[in-house]
């Protein structure tokens, strides 16, 4: 059922925190995708017809408001189903609404359409000292992430998913590099990193391929301890994934040179 339903791009649409990984583990991100796309024409449609970076700043507030307020959702959601025994392991499908359910997902898809209109209109305002600011609060929500993450502080008392205190951060973090006027945006903006960058999307998609069968390779034919086989495993798997991304974007800008595509 797995393979039948990740072929078809549906996986992420299943209620199961287990299985939307029995395949391969990110071909959820595909599924995902596929209906970002299919929502894409209405989005830029109705962005189409704003006016002002104003309005969009208010609607990447609202959004990110949202997000949020379906956080605190989680621990009741998760309490109700177990209340209710309508499903076992009831973590496990709280887990797959707020990372893999489609419609969730692509509140972070919205949040980034409004953060590329506030962007593009703010660009020529913001200076170098701005920049650097935007850089130090990056590393400060960054910092608070990780401590709220951890369960450290007083926010550790508040029941909610906690993965979305990285929000803001990728909301900062996404400016500076996209205004490319910082030190830190400037420094990390080299060949390697644009190189990494470029091949990120089909290296995301294929490396954990390679990891599994690796694992089952060595299990079978290699067995050297469990750190020597992580060793071995992930730097077999980063290469095989590098060399792979490179030849997948290698043929696909062929196949858009092609004159018979």
């Amino acid at each position: 059922r797995s393979l039948v339903v990740s072929l078809l791009l549906l996986i992420s649409w299943i209620p199961d925190g287990h299985s939307v990984y029995s395949f391969n583990g990110v071909a959820w991100y595909l599924s995902t995708m596929t209906f970002i796309y299919f929502i894409f024409p209405f989005v830029i449609h109705r962005l189409r017809q704003r006016r002002s970076a104003r309005t969009s700043l208010y609607a990447l507030l609202i959004l990110v408001g949202l997000e949020f307020a379906l956080a605190l959702m989680y621990i009741p959601l998760c309490s109700a189903l177990n209340a209710i025994k309508l499903l076992p392991e009831a973590e496990s499908y709280a887990n797959w609404f707020f990372y893999h359910f489609p419609p969730f997902r692509a509140l972070d898809f919205l949040i980034g359409c409004e953060l590329a209109i506030v962007i593009a209109q703010a660009e020529k305002d913001i200076s170098r000292g701005r920049a650097c600011i935007l850089e130090l609060a990056c590393i400060a929500l960054f910092a608070f992430g990780v401590a709220v993450f951890r369960g450290d502080g007083f926010l550790s008392t508040i029941p909610f998913r906690r993965g979305v205190i990285f929000v803001p951060f990728a909301i900062a973090a996404v400016s500076a590099f996209a205004l490319n006027k910082g030190p830190a945006a400037r420094i990390f903006t080299n060949p390697v990193t644009v190189f990494f960058g470029n091949i990120s999307a089909p290296f995301f998609l294929i490396h954990q391929v390679f990891i599994d069968y690796l694992y089952i390779f060595m299990d079978r034919f290699f067995q050297y301890g469990f750190i020597m086989d992580l060793v071995l495993v992930t730097l077999a798997s980063l290469i095989l994934s590098i060399i792979s991304s490179v030849l997948w974007q290698k043929w696909t800008e062929a196949k858009k040179l092609s004159p018979n595509k």
